[in-house]
Formats: C-alpha cells, sequence, structure tokens
C-alpha cells in the first residue's frame, strides 16, 4: 500500500532539499514503474509522485488535483519556503 502523505511526511521530518524531494520522488516512481506486478493504487501513487515532481520545477499546482492531495503540497511548500528553498510568493497559489 502507497501513503502519499506518509511520503511527505517523510521528506520533511528528514528536512530533504528540493532537488532531494525531485530526487527521491523520481526514484519512487522508477522503482514502482520496475515492478512486473504493480500493487493497488500504485498507479495513484506514481501520479502523485509526478504532481510533486510537476510542482517543484514549474512552480504551478497541477491541474487535476484533490483537495487532499492539494494540502501534501501545500505543506511540502511550507517546508520548502522555511528552507529557503523556495520563495515565500509560492504560498500564494495556495491562497496564503
Amino acid at each position: 500500500m502507497f501513503d502519499k502523505n506518509e511520503f511527505v511526511e517523510s521528506v520533511i521530518k528528514r528536512g530533504r532539499s528540493l532537488d532531494q524531494i525531485v530526487k527521491e520522488a523520481r526514484e519512487k516512481i522508477h522503482q514502482i514503474e520496475s515492478r512486473p506486478i504493480r500493487a493497488a493504487g500504485s498507479s495513484d501513487h506514481v501520479h502523485f509522485l509526478g504532481s510533486v515532481e510537476f510542482f517543484l520545477h514549474s512552480r504551478k499546482i497541477p491541474a487535476v488535483l484533490s483537495a487532499d492531495n492539494f494540502q501534501l503540497l501545500y505543506h511540502l511548500a511550507q517546508h520548502l519556503v522555511d528552507r529557503s528553498d523556495l520563495e515565500p510568493d509560492i504560498l500564494e497559489l495556495f491562497g496564503e
């Protein structure tokens, strides 16, 4: 089972930088996609990790994002602002 919240909490807890988060997301996508048999929910997890990567590169909210995933991106953005990896104005995308 894949847990998006766990991924976000883990990278925040470990103090990961923007580049480290992108690298970790890519690695997890590769791990999931390289399995011959994929677990239930893996496609959704790959989509979420791809959304994380898109957001961090483009500084835009992915068009199709659930409210829960939107909140996870907010927490990730706040972490990266606190680290000075992102400018505080990124939080305006979330209504801040």
